[in-house]
């Protein structure tokens, strides 16, 4: 009391904050997004965890990875009052206003992106499928259920207006603070689709994450 942590060669310094995981045996040490340990007396191979007791935790058996973090990002001045969109260590965090030229998370993260964004919209062409007498074109139709298939995505919704959320369908692809990318078709795809001529829909990211859209492929009626 305090802890000790032995690190060889570890390069931090006094003041910095670290989240501690994939220790074993000493479990206790292991933590998450939402705080994290200040460094204190460092040393080449050694420093403490400020103000941490750690006398009554189980004892080391192996592993355990320091990791520089922090909650908060300056230098934003040039985005001074404006609303900006988060990435923290690859997972999306609510966007927040820039005061005084810097901005504060709700988690700790080592890796934080923030900036202005904006939809990303995917706008194929209408889609024409057959009729009994010839083509569907200038007929009545409705897109039913869409299958699409994704490479290294997370986050998409599908609408048939893009300025208009009431038109918007999201995707599911899990949540969480650590999510993985998907690859792969997602099918039976609801659409908030009406009759009309044209047979229109468009793919819009609204998250700042990655989407890559390998096909689409529709159920179509038309009224024939």
């Amino acid at each position: 009391n305090p802890a000790v942590v032995t690190s060889t060669n570890h390069g931090l310094t006094n003041g910095q904050k670290i989240r501690i995981t994939g220790v074993e045996g000493m479990t206790e040490v292991n933590i998450g997004t939402d705080t994290a340990y200040e460094v204190d007396n460092a040393g080449t191979h050694t420093f403490e965890l400020k103000d941490t007791d750690s006398s009554a935790w189980g004892a080391w058996t192996a592993g355990g990875t320091a990791q520089v973090v922090a909650n908060t990002v300056s230098g934003l001045d040039h985005l001074e009052g404006k609303e900006v969109e988060i990435v923290a260590d690859g997972s999306h965090h609510t966007a927040v206003k820039v005061e005084s030229g810097s901005i504060t998370l709700t988690r700790y993260a080592n890796k934080i992106h923030a900036g202005l964004y904006t939809n990303k919209i995917l706008a194929p062409m209408p889609i024409i499928a057959g009729a009994q007498d010839g083509t569907a074109q200038g007929r009545q139709k409705k897109i039913g259920e869409v299958a699409i298939q994704f490479v290294d995505t997370f986050g998409c919704s599908i609408a048939t207006d893009p300025d208009d959320e009431d038109t918007f369908e999201e995707i599911a692809f899990g949540d969480g603070t650590d999510p993985e990318l998907f690859s792969g078709i997602k099918t039976d795809v609801d659409v908030k689709a009406d009759y009309g001529p044209e047979g229109k829909i468009y793919l819009v990211q609204t998250l700042p994450l990655p989407i890559q859209v390998n096909a689409i492929v529709v159920k179509m009626v038309t009224y024939d």
